[in-house]
């Protein structure tokens, strides 16, 4: 190995160059005389270097060894079988009575001082978690404590985008991906198409938005988006000034459609929908995601209704909403529907209850029941078993069901309180 020396000739090694401890300039090897004359933190740059330096000169002669080349091919295990093991036993020997020594050094209060300064000495890093000192010098990071406000955002459902389609009635042969056609028009992927009379029928953005307008030229539909894939529909009437808006549907799941005299025609929300008829009495009220209560309405019977003589609407499910505006000669169709995706279950807020509806179910019931008794006195008027007869079936089926819903209230109200309003990820 060729040697190595510095500017002055002196050999670059552990008595010259830089100190691998302290980081300065070594000073000269000291002769007897200096270090009988000096005390050692003149002739050494530092404690550690000089107690290096005494222990490299202690090590005899001949037990340094010099480079050489050994065999790396297989061989057979050195020693036999029985030195092994001895071997292993000693190991485990010294093992024991190092945690021994380690024991008795902490309960005289010792180990933390002997610990990290025979670390030191040794140049390793020895890290423990429940070590103070490690917490101290900031080797160990506390997570701060979760916040203790309640959320406010909380949302049951997440919105997820959906690819924008609409269905409309194309010349024959197709619709043309650029250039003109007969009554279309497609520019940089901005769709046009003009009624017979040339006024414009349809504008569709690359982006999904546009516009829908009347044969008489008015604005019928109207097509936004905040966000990608997410899209916000506005139905006007077909009026020049001061449209009244029939009916909106909004991405989240909320949408509300209007008669002709304004008032409220159908209300959803990401949980049910409710419809009215004209003087605002309710009519039906389903829920999105109940597939056993069976009601004539969505999901297990569809909703049809027109918002005027060209906009009808059909609910099918809370996804499957189409809006179809039809004329003699031009038609398409939007499917409004909100796609939404449940995240927090636990916060689905519990059925709502009527208790007027309940009192008045029961009070059927208990009507229906004592017209049957009459019924069977008038027909068996000396029948020993009159008060034994059952109540007919559908009043028994109509009594297990409210006491179905009052049960199912209970447990919802009980499993509501167990929720926790503290949510840490």
């Amino acid at each position: 190995m060729e040697q190595v020396y510095d500017s002055e000739g002196r050999p670059l090694g552990i008595f010259a160059g830089i100190c691998e401890f302290c980081e300065q300039t070594i000073k000269p090897f000291p002769s007897m005389e200096q270090q009988k004359l000096f005390p050692p933190e003149q002739l050494f740059c530092c404690d550690d270097y000089r107690q290096f330096v005494q222990f490299a000169l202690t090590i005899p002669e001949s037990d340094k060894k010099e480079d050489e080349i050994i065999d790396v091919k297989p061989h057979p295990p050195y020693g036999s079988k029985m030195a092994r093991k001895a071997a292993k036993e000693r190991a485990v020997l010294r093992l024991r009575e190092r945690e021994i020594q380690r024991a008795q050094a902490a309960a005289s209060g010792m180990a933390p001082a002997n610990f990290y300064s025979f670390a030191r000495q040794m140049k390793t890093i020895n890290y423990q978690l429940s070590s103070q000192k490690c917490l101290d010098e900031g080797w160990t990071v506390r997570v701060p404590s979760p916040t203790t406000e309640e959320p406010t955002d909380l949302g049951v459902f997440e919105q997820q985008p959906v690819e924008f389609t609409h269905i409309s009635a194309a010349p024959p042969g197709g619709l043309p991906m650029e250039g003109t056609g007969k009554n279309i028009s497609v520019t940089d992927g901005i769709v046009e198409k003009y009624y017979h009379n040339k006024k414009k029928f349809m504008t569709i953005f690359p982006d999904g938005t546009g516009c829908v307008y009347y044969p008489s030229g008015n604005l019928a539909i109207t097509v936004t988006s905040l966000k990608k894939g997410q899209f916000s529909y506005v139905i006007q009437a077909d009026m020049d000034e001061f449209a009244d808006i029939m009916a909106v549907f909004e991405p989240t799941g909320l949408s509300c459609c209007y008669y002709s005299n304004k008032s409220v025609r159908i209300y959803l929300d990401q949980f049910c929908g409710i419809e009215l008829d004209i003087h605002g009495a309710k009519k039906k009220r389903w829920l999105w995601k109940d597939d056993k209560t069976h009601v004539h309405a969505p999901p297990f019977q569809p909703i049809c209704f027109a918002l005027n003589p060209y906009i009808s609407v059909r609910m099918i499910a809370q996804h499957n909403i189409g809006l179809t505006f039809n004329t003699k000669s031009r038609s398409c169709r939007f499917n409004v529907g909100a796609n939404l995706k449940l995240v927090a279950p636990q916060f689905i807020p519990p059925e709502e209850l009527n208790e007027d509806k309940l009192y008045m179910e029961e009070t059927i019931a208990k009507v229906h029941t004592l017209l049957n008794r009459v019924s069977n006195l008038l027909k068996f008027p000396k029948s020993p078993k009159l008060d034994k007869m059952p109540a007919p079936q559908h009043v028994t089926m109509k009594l297990s069901k409210i006491d179905r819903l009052r049960q199912s209230r209970n447990t919802d109200s009980t499993d509501r309180k167990d929720v926790p309003t503290v949510v840490v990820s």
